[in-house]
């Protein structure tokens, strides 16, 4: 199964199961950064501007980076655009850390860029 949510949670308690769906009390889950909100902001334009240097080597570049925004949490967006295995992905929302993510993020982009795109 897979579910598209709109924000992270962490389960708090599991639920007594007589149905045939999963319910739990869930809290939403806030990460745990030491950044700054004007150190996170400059943190994740580099991030945008590394995938802007990766859709700049395409022949056909998409036009969405102004769905982008530093004011925001990035790291999920731009792994969505990233083909990854999905024990990638599953890493990487383990990862509490949005500045972590980013870096784990900018080292794939780095290689895609390194590699001409591809």
């Amino acid at each position: 199964m897979i579910v598209k949510g709109v924000g992270r949670f962490a389960i708090d308690e599991g639920l007594e199961q007589k149905s045939l769906y999963f319910e739990a009390i869930v809290t939403d889950y806030k990460d745990a950064s030491a950044m700054r909100d004007e150190e996170m902001e400059f943190r994740r334009g580099e991030s945008i501007q590394l995938l802007d240097a990766l859709l700049d080597l395409l022949p056909n570049r998409p036009d969405h980076l102004h769905e982008l925004s530093v004011h925001s949490e990035l790291s999920y967006s731009l792994a969505q655009a990233i083909q990854m295995e999905f024990p990638w992905h599953q890493r990487l929302l383990e990862i509490q850390d949005e500045g972590s993510r980013l870096e784990r993020i900018d080292q794939v982009l780095r290689t895609m860029i390194r590699r001409g795109g591809t």
